[in-house]
């Protein structure tokens, strides 16, 4: 995510101090391993969810995928929902309506609110910590696949 996303999340944690969705970079144990590309999707794919837009006429205008940043709180692209009137997260083939929208149109990036999402909290690194060389991993919904 990008530092609006991130810092959003932050906000979230500062206004509820019992929840924290931001990871503290910690160095792996001896014990610990890397996780592998197909684990680290079974992972992250628990936090990532579709999002579609409808307009007045319940017609879809646009969908793309969203990640979950907080408790029925998803980060997604403000483009997805520039010609929408309402929208749905969907998440195992389950939808949820999305009960607002706030963000910054200019580095395109939006909240929605649902309820009763049981998808994950995305775990969240400190973007200070991403070095140039790293391998990087991409998850979303192109399509609604």
């Amino acid at each position: 995510l990008n530092g609006f996303a991130q810092k959003y999340a932050e906000q979230i944690a500062k206004s509820n101090p019992s929840f924290s969705p931001v990871d503290k970079p910690q160095p792996l144990s001896q014990n610990e391993r890397q996780l592998s590309p197909p684990e680290i999707y079974r992972v992250a794919a628990q936090s990532v969810v579709v999002v579609i837009a409808f307009n007045r006429n319940r017609a879809e205008v646009s969908q793309g995928s969203g990640v979950v940043i907080g408790q029925n709180t998803i980060a997604t692209n403000c483009h997805v929902l520039a010609t929408a009137d309402t929208a749905v997260v969907m998440f195992r083939g389950r939808p949820y309506e999305a009960t607002a929208v706030r963000g910054n149109k200019e580095i395109d990036y939006c909240i929605l609110n649902t309820v009763s999402l049981p998808a994950r909290i995305a775990r969240i690194g400190r973007l200070s910590t991403v070095m140039p060389g790293q391998r990087v991993y991409s998850i979303g919904s192109p399509r609604g696949f």
